[in-house]
């Protein structure tokens, strides 16, 4: 098993640790791979079998754990019996979706739906048979909850073994409520981090960067909106008021504080202030600006590298989907929580394959599901929280044979309080570009790039370009508006240049070397001035 550098200094921290604790590690940099060889590390270390328990959120990720310990963990090789000691090799279990195996095997993968009330149990049978036990937890984030923390219960038995009891929680999003309080305890604290940045750096993910483009509300949106933020307004100053303690909490606790105050009575000011804040996301999420701005970034776009399409709700996700499919018959899918479960996988199949080059999905879709080959996400809608932009982003980043670079764009309603930076708290370094969308014109507007590409027009015209040849690299520097190509290395550019298939395409990238050159001097300057 080859693994990265990160990936055995994570194993060292693990060991270092006793075998426990969280690892932060961003999407796609190959933390399952890790898993395994923790596995491996964990059984080759100890003079007592190992039973493995991995939880997940969903069964979809179940099915993906499954295969990934097939292929890299030598026991799960066979086709032999399905107990603890079997001798031709073990076959993992599952217990969750259509599945409920025997929890004797050596190897189990949980739904946490069906974990939360027998995974304890069937880790103390483990540990009262002399084996140990490692507990792996993909997501980890998810099970701070009060109904999935159930999944530890066992670490509260009379007489726990606890030398022979083994964790590892991960997640690229760990910071939850109930990290401090749950997590870490279950888990043990955090021993590795590894951030979009450094995998950037290393390779190990896609190289990518960040389209934020500046929406805006009709005239009767605006009205709608203002009017439930007044409403609003005058009502936090009555809620403040009557319940003094929210005035010392911040985001993340602050609403869902709200709601346990609400849960007793639905027509209490933490209630109706909860209704309004409802209303005002529902005129902000279906902002008419939204769907127009999906369909004229996939127009210019095209269908040369597939396309993920993030909404929040999913008749919003179904709307898109038939206004795409109108246009790109045969092309586009759609993949979310409302879909039979074969409805799903024939779905996500068809977008695995190829077949499909746009599919358009909600929540069911930002986390635990391998889509390797998508290079471009558009964010339709989402919430404000980082961790689900993070999961998102997640979702383009992993490495595929011929994919090269990755694109998010992320929409926000510019009068609205939707935040204008993708991930507004990190501390990691990606290229970030701020665009705006006229809907009426359906129109980009780039304002950095388009002084670049004005500079590039100048030269050009000074070096006595005729009509035709301006033209062509008007029509050029046009299509590089709402791509990131021009952020690429330039050894990338200049590779691109010598594999064109034809003049057109030769065209476009010899103009994309054109704006890095433009913006090489302009940082070239800006550096002498300040200098002097």
């Amino acid at each position: 098993m080859e693994l990265y550098p990160w990936q055995r200094d994570c194993l060292k921290a693990w060991r270092d640790n006793d075998f426990r604790g969280i690892v932060h590690v961003v999407t796609g940099a190959g933390k399952t791979v890790m898993a395994m060889a923790a596995i491996r590390l964990l059984q080759e270390s100890q003079p007592f079998p190992i039973q493995v328990r991995v939880v997940v959120p969903t069964a979809s990720l179940a099915r993906q754990w499954i295969t990934a310990m097939k292929r890299f963990l030598p026991d799960c090789s066979g086709s032999g019996g399905g107990s603890a000691s079997g001798s031709g090799g073990e076959i993992p279990g599952q217990y969750g979706g259509v599945r409920k195996d025997s929890p004797d095997r050596r190897y189990m993968v949980y739904v946490v739906n069906s974990a939360r009330d027998v995974i304890s149990r069937h880790i103390l049978e483990g540990l009262n048979q002399g084996m140990g036990v490692l507990l792996i937890t993909d997501e980890c984030h998810h099970y701070a909850s009060p109904e999935n923390r159930r999944i530890f219960s066992y670490l509260s038995a009379p007489n726990l073994p606890r030398e022979r009891c083994f964790s590892l929680g991960l997640s690229a999003t760990p910071y939850v409520e109930g990290y401090e309080s749950v997590l870490v305890p279950s888990l043990g604290r955090e021993i590795f981090r590894y951030s979009f940045s450094e995998a950037t750096a290393a390779r190990n993910v896609c190289s990518f960067s960040v389209f934020q483009i500046a929406l805006s509300f009709t005239a009767d949106e605006l009205q709608q909106y203002d009017s439930v933020s007044y409403q609003l307004a005058v009502l936090l100053k009555c809620l403040l008021k009557e319940y003094p303690q929210l005035t010392a909490l911040d985001r993340l606790y602050f609403f869902p504080y709200l709601r346990h105050l609400a849960a007793d009575d639905p027509e209490s000011l933490p209630a109706k202030f909860l209704e309004l804040t409802r209303q005002r996301s529902q005129i902000t999420y279906t902002a008419q600006a939204r769907n127009a701005c999906v369909l004229d970034l996939i127009a210019e776009l095209g269908l040369s590298r597939q396309i993920l399409v993030f909404g929040e709700r999913i008749d919003q996700a179904d709307d898109i989907y038939q206004i795409l499919c109108r246009q790109y018959p045969s092309r586009t899918g759609r993949y979310h929580s409302a879909l039979p479960p074969q409805a799903r996988r024939n779905v996500l199949e068809r977008f695995q394959t190829g077949e499909l080059r746009i599919l358009v999905t909600c929540r069911s879709l930002d986390e635990g599901v391998d889509v390797p080959a998508a290079a471009v996400g558009i964010i339709l809608s989402g919430t404000s929280t980082g961790r689900q932009r993070t999961q998102r982003l997640g979702r383009i980043l992993r490495i595929s044979e011929g994919k090269r670079t990755a694109c998010m764009y992320y929409l926000y309603v510019k009068e609205s309080s939707e935040e204008s930076a993708f991930l507004p708290d990190t501390e990691d370094d990606f290229p970030a570009c701020s665009l705006s969308y006229e809907m009426f014109n359906h129109s980009f507007c780039h304002p950095a790039y388009e002084r670049l590409a004005a500079r590039v027009l100048d030269l050009a015209k000074d070096r006595g370009l005729d009509e035709r040849q301006m033209r062509e690299m008007r029509r050029c520097l046009l299509e590089g508006l709402i791509r990131s190509d021009w952020l690429l290395p330039e050894e990338e550019v200049a590779e691109r240049i010598r594999q064109a298939e034809d003049i057109r395409e030769k065209n476009y990238w010899v103009c994309v070397k054109e704006i890095q050159k433009a913006e090489k001097t302009k940082v070239q300057k800006q550096e002498e001035e300040d200098n002097e």
